[in-house]
């Protein structure tokens, strides 16, 4: 995700967020990375979307709907914590280009399948796969180098903007997915995301280096050098993570929101058929709501963000915030309540986000962010249990049942969260200003 200039605390004087935009996007470096992570974020959630509704149409099965993201999800899972391991031993904009040339040649793959119409579910679940291995990049290895650049004065606006362009990138994406789908299939569907990783390839060729900032934390002997520290470099964090309170405690936070949030919206495109009756542009229509209201969440956020000692309650209460929602979705049948419900969620979510990638900076110590970032990323790939158990109870019970049967199991566990909360605070006064 991000670090300061010098190792130095995440904060920021709260009078000083417009002056902290138009900062950071004069800064070239800056805006090439933050350009990237858009235009990952359009291409991402324009093909969930997608392949969401192409999955549903040609299965009819909402288990295997839920399979799509749930193995985007599975490389955070499996290998997240390793990506924080190898940004900190090779320089983090060749790990970013290789991510995004793998991700470039499956769209092509992905593309040449649709022009001959060979595509069959189980080549969109596997490109779904390959895919999630550049997602999974982009906590330790994207979002590490935003706030390299930022540096600890502009952090908070730099993270809260990050968050809102994700944020605009969720209602882009699912607008444009729904639209291009109807009309040209997933031709023109991979023919974009194509383009994208193109266009985002292009920007990381002009990021400079500042010093040894964007490259390596430990000794930078290449390939070798990774290898030969990669346990040594995830014991370590493991190790921290377990003795930190504060940290297990956002970490936490993190798998409730990926097990009984975040999964929600993968069925989107079976609550949109099944009990709207909506065609993929209206579906479409609808995952945007969600993506505006994170937008106007972050957006808030960048220009009046909390004060230091409230990030963890902005950040637990976004989740609670999101689980509640969720039972109220359950029982909606008409789209323009859901439309609002699913804006607020879109609100919920900005909390929630914009917060995460800054607590984590401010609690971790400079040596062992970028794996407190990979660590981030497994717990975040905890979600493939949480698509697991939405997808199976939709089969069997249906859609409304599964959300509100989710919705009550993230509000349990955010009580047992509310009752385990570090006593003291969670960013140590030293971190202050």
């Amino acid at each position: 995700m991000v670090t300061g200039e010098g190792g130095g605390p995440a904060v920021q004087s709260a009078g000083q967020p417009r002056t902290h935009i138009r900062s950071l996007l004069s800064d070239g470096d800056y805006l090439r990375i933050w350009l990237v992570g858009g235009i990952a974020g359009v291409t991402r959630w324009l093909e969930m979307l997608a392949t969401g509704i192409f999955a549903y149409e040609t299965t009819g099965s909402p288990a295997l709907v839920a399979l799509i993201p749930l193995l985007r999800l599975a490389p955070m899972a499996i290998c997240g914590s390793a990506m924080g391991a190898v940004a900190d031993r090779l320089d983090r904009r060749v790990v970013l280009k290789a991510g995004i040339v793998l991700s470039w040649v499956t769209m092509i793959v992905m593309l040449g399948l649709a022009l001959f119409d060979a595509i069959a579910y189980w080549h969109v679940a596997v490109a779904s796969g390959i895919g999630g291995i550049f997602w999974t990049m982009d906590m330790p290895v994207r979002r590490r180098i935003v706030g390299d650049i930022s540096g600890s004065t502009r952090l908070v606006t730099a993270m809260s903007l990050d968050s809102a362009t994700n944020n605009a990138t969720r209602a882009i994406g699912p607008l444009a997915g729904g639209f291009v789908y109807e009309t040209l299939g997933l031709v023109g569907v991979y023919a974009l995301t194509s383009i994208g990783f193109v266009l985002a390839f292009g920007l990381t060729m002009g990021i400079r280096t500042r010093g040894d900032i964007l490259e390596a934390d430990g000794p930078s002997s290449g390939l070798r050098s990774a290898v030969s520290q990669f346990s040594r470099d995830l014991s370590a964090g493991f190790r921290f993570a377990i003795r930190d309170q504060p940290v297990r405690w956002v970490l936490a936070v993190t798998v409730v929101f990926n097990v009984w949030g975040f999964p929600v919206m993968s069925m989107l495109p079976v609550l949109g058929k099944e009990r709207l009756s909506l065609d993929p542009s209206e579906i479409g229509f609808l995952a945007a709501s969600e993506g505006l209201g994170a937008l106007a969440g972050a957006l808030f956020l960048a220009n009046r963000p909390p004060p230091e000692r409230r990030f963890a309650v902005v950040y637990y209460g976004g989740v609670l915030l999101y689980v509640t929602i969720v039972i109220v979705l359950a029982g909606l049948t008409s789209l323009p309540l859901a439309l609002l419900g699913l804006t607020v969620l879109g609100f919920a979510t900005a909390a929630f986000s914009s917060m995460q990638s800054t607590l984590i900076y401010t609690i971790a110590p400079p040596e062992m962010r970028s794996r407190i970032f990979g660590l981030l990323a497994l717990c975040i790939g905890s979600g493939l249990f949480g698509l697991a158990n939405i997808g199976l109870m939709a089969e069997v019970a249906g859609v409304a049942t599964a959300l509100a049967v989710v919705g009550l199991q993230g509000l349990a566990a955010m009580g047992i969260l509310a009752l385990i909360r570090p006593k003291g605070p969670i960013i140590p006064p030293a971190r202050l200003p």
